[in-house]
């Protein structure tokens, strides 16, 4: 069997075993559980009847990344008539199943067919990539693109066919527009190639080359997204304790982080031969592949120094690496034993899909119940207006779950309230930017509430309704 065919039978192997998984733990909910905030904006965004308008909205700051994912998600949109809850949440699957292929493909250069399985389920099995394979947003796809650049660049010859060039020019470009730190992934990589290599050429260089103009093409939707914001980020100031929960959550506590690593960097730099049944390649030939491990590092000193971004999502790229270490470390193992782990990570997988399939059932519930007071208010005044106090409740159930109350629903504008937290600052700056794009998801202020002639209801942040009148 030739390794391209292998790969696609794996291919096809991982979705019926993702379906099965899916079937054990009684967690399909989570291509139909409600959208929440952010996966509400994709969804707008994604929908909107104009692509011109979509683009304006992406540059006046109703998202705050990137356009490449909307490039796939709005013609998709308009030639299925519409993405509901269940063809967003499919199309991030399908980025990731995109992902664990590539770690497949990635590991079975170096590795038999049980231990290149192995990484990948090592990758599939990891909560963080499980979590995000059924979020309507970029962090599936920017993993996607991060492990086939990697590949690709693995894969690439100084003769390569301009054919091949323009595939690795796609990757690069897309990498890049997909989230604003695909850059960071690019460098890394190209870092990587480099150590190796040791070279650049034109066909090396200008697939890089063209991901950095692209970048500084998407300048203009940044700048548009950072205009009107009173405060940088939503985010909490970083401290050590923080980064090391996110540091144990990712990787696992210290010691066992530095004795992998330690033995992983002697492998990169010490075996000088090819292993399992791969083309002849040595381990260091994965540099560009493990270089996005330093992802961590990088953004943690980043949140100290320039803007908070400690939330797990922001490091998914930096798990890919993990595939052909755990792959490396069962090189060498009995078949039995590959056979035992390759179940193990079926069962810990089945498993992890349970969490989330919990907390979709929660958030549908807690809609349920914000939904019900909204009803019992206007059964008492059938001409309340309905206030929420966040987008966080507002948007998935204006949007989707109750379209019919936008016509009484408005979000509580705090106005240049002083001393109010960041959070709170965030939200208002980027609520005022929603409805200045998207008219329908209108602002008030409590001073415009109370001049007013009808009666309303607020809809306070843990959904427990405030009635109010003029």
């Amino acid at each position: 069997m030739s390794r391209r065919v292998e790969v696609v039978v794996f291919a096809i192997a991982f979705l019926a075993l993702t379906f099965a998984q899916l079937t054990l733990s009684r967690t399909f909910n989570l291509f139909t559980h409600p959208l929440w905030l952010d996966e509400t904006i994709t969804w707008l965004i994604a929908n909107d009847p104009s692509f011109s308008h979509a683009m304006n909205a992406i540059r006046g700051g109703v998202d705050t990344n990137p356009p490449a994912l909307y490039f796939v998600l709005w013609p998709i949109a308009r030639l299925t008539g519409g993405l509901n809850e269940v063809g967003l949440r499919v199309a991030s699957l399908t980025s990731v199943w995109l992902a664990i292929v590539g770690a497949y493909a990635t590991c079975r250069r170096f590795f038999d067919r049980p231990t290149s399985i192995i990484g990948a389920l090592a990758l599939w099995s990891h909560p963080l990539v499980m979590n995000y394979a059924f979020e309507a947003r970029f962090y599936g796809p920017w993993l996607a693109l991060a492990v086939w650049y990697a590949y690709a660049r693995l894969d690439a010859r100084e003769d390569d066919p301009w054919s091949r060039v323009m595939l690795r020019i796609l990757l690069a470009v897309a990498l890049t527009t997909i989230h604003w730190f695909g850059i960071l992934s690019l460098l890394l990589i190209e870092a990587g190639d480099l150590l190796v290599h040791r070279r650049v050429s034109l066909r090396r260089f200008l697939p890089a080359a063209c991901g950095f103009a692209a970048v500084i093409a998407c300048l203009p939707f940044l700048i548009g997204q950072r205009a009107d914001l009173s405060v940088k980020t939503w985010i909490d100031p970083p401290t050590l304790s923080t980064a090391k929960k996110l540091l144990v959550f990712l990787f696992g506590t210290p010691a066992i982080i530095l004795t992998v690593g330690a033995w992983w960097l002697a492998r990169l730099t010490l075996s000088p031969g090819a292993l399992g049944e791969g083309r002849g390649e040595g381990l260091r030939s994965l540099a560009p592949f493990s270089s996005l491990l330093l992802v961590f590092p990088i953004l943690v000193v980043f949140s100290f120094t320039v803007q908070p971004v400690l939330i797990d999502r922001y490091f998914i790229v930096a798990l890919a690496p993990l595939s052909v270490i755990a792959a490396a470390l069962l090189s060498n193992s009995p078949r039995k034993l590959k056979c035992a782990t390759i179940a193990a990570l079926v069962i810990i997988g089945t498993a992890e899909l349970i969490g989330p399939g919990r907390s979709g059932r929660g958030f549908r519930q807690k809609l349920d119940e914000t939904l019900a007071s909204i009803d019992r208010a206007i059964r008492e005044k059938p001409d309340t207006l309905i206030v929420f106090e966040r987008r966080h409740e507002m948007y998935p159930l204006t949007l989707r779950a109750r379209p019919e109350l936008r016509e009484r629903a408005w979000l509580l504008d705090i106005g240049e309230s002083h001393g109010a937290k960041p959070m709170a600052q965030y939200e208002r700056d980027m609520s005022r930017k929603v409805a200045r794009i998207y008219p329908e998801l209108r602002m008030i202020s409590m001073k415009d509430l109370r001049r007013g002639a009808r009666p309303f209801t607020v809809i306070e942040a843990e959904t427990s309704p405030t009635a109010g009148t003029p």
